[in-house]
């Protein structure tokens, strides 16, 4: 698994340089901060905003990572403190749905993926979505949004229904 590496540092072995180092002026190769995060303790999983980010890696992990590597991370980093679960949880349920893939694209790139459709505007449904993510200012997550987007499902069953 990923323990082993990690915690003897191996790790740093399996990558390459690019990144990883920066030159200064004077020539001398200084570490990145990339390989200066501080030590994920349990402590660190009660601070404010800690569920959300741990939320968020797996959510994005879960979509193009194998079970193995997921089930490394799970092991290997400390869980998410009581108070940290809510936003836990509904980062990583929000930040699984398409929805949200889509409002985390770029405007060019969502108009090219909506441009055939006639009449469609995306914006307002997905600024939501936007308006919640880090990137934006947002915590991450938002439980009103979550439940919005649990009730999708049945709003598009019961006009599926309606139109046979």
């Amino acid at each position: 698994g990923l323990q082993e590496p990690w915690e003897s540092g191996s790790w740093k072995d399996m990558l390459g340089p690019d990144g990883l180092t920066s030159s200064s002026s004077n020539s001398s190769s200084t570490v990145s901060p990339v390989l200066q995060a501080p030590k994920l303790t349990v402590e660190s999983m009660q601070q404010p905003g800690a569920g959300a980010k741990r939320g968020l890696l797996e959510a994005v992990l879960f979509l193009s990572m194998p079970q193995e590597v997921l089930q490394d991370i799970q092991e290997v980093l400390p869980p998410a403190s009581e108070a940290e679960l809510e936003p836990y949880n509904w980062t990583h349920e929000i930040y699984g749905t398409f929805r949200m893939q889509l409002a985390a694209l770029p405007g060019d790139l969502l108009q090219q993926v909506f441009g055939a459709v006639h009449g469609c505007c995306p914006d307002d449904v997905l600024k939501p979505l936007r308006n919640i993510r880090p990137v934006n200012g947002g915590l991450g997550w938002d439980a009103e949004v979550g439940a919005q987007l649990r009730t999708l499902n049945f709003e598009l069953s019961k006009s599926t229904a309606t139109e046979e």
